[in-house]
């Protein structure tokens, strides 16, 4: 079974080289793959999804110089939730998917509230955003998965442009339907070598 959990890490004032030394020490933890690493543009920020030992990743992180600090979320896989929660079908909610892969990347965290309406009406909205959604990660386009016991999903993003990414943000299924319930916090991510 998957141990899941995306790990923000704040490196601080430590520049380029706390970075590089944060991330090699990420490389170095045989019981915690990194799925995914991920600097955030602009800022001394990395993100991970890793899956296994998370005690032992963050405990590698604050035994170097730039002791960032780290905040860890477990995750599930967003077709699992999708298959098992929403009822989607097995043949959208594939458990294999492509690696997203590519130059221009973001990474969106989505939290998703539902005043106003019913829990069936909210999971049926958010069956349609994940049906759309699983297609383009069926594609190869997003990486998807599900914060544990929260209304809050992590993607990673492939697109060709900023702009692109913005007419999606507002052209997604659950937006449409209950968008003033959904926040979106946005994020462009270069893959850590």
């Amino acid at each position: 079974m998957e141990k899941l959990y995306v790990v923000d890490i704040d490196v601080g004032g430590s520049g380029a080289a706390g970075r590089a030394e944060t991330w090699a020490a990420t490389k170095d933890v045989p019981s915690c793959k990194v799925v995914y690493g991920m600097k955030i543009t602009g800022e001394n920020r990395l993100v991970l999804v890793v899956n296994g030992d998370v005690d032992q990743l963050t405990e590698a992180i604050e035994n170097t110089e730039s002791k960032g600090s780290v905040r860890c979320n477990p995750l599930r896989t967003y077709d699992g939730f999708a298959r098992s929660v929403l009822g989607v079908s097995d043949t959208i909610a594939k458990p294999e998917a492509p690696r997203v892969e590519g130059d221009r990347l973001y990474w969106l965290h989505f939290q998703v509230e539902y005043k106003g309406m019913t829990q069936d009406q909210l999971f049926q909205a958010w069956k349609q955003e994940a049906e759309a959604a699983l297609s383009l990660r069926n594609k190869g386009i997003l990486a998807l998965f599900k914060v544990v016991g929260q209304r809050e999903v992590y993607a990673l993003a492939k697109v060709d442009n900023s702009e692109e990414m913005d007419d999606i943000s507002f052209q997604l299924p659950i937006m449409k339907v209950m968008g003033d319930n959904v926040r979106i916090s946005l994020k462009e991510v270069t893959f850590l070598p």
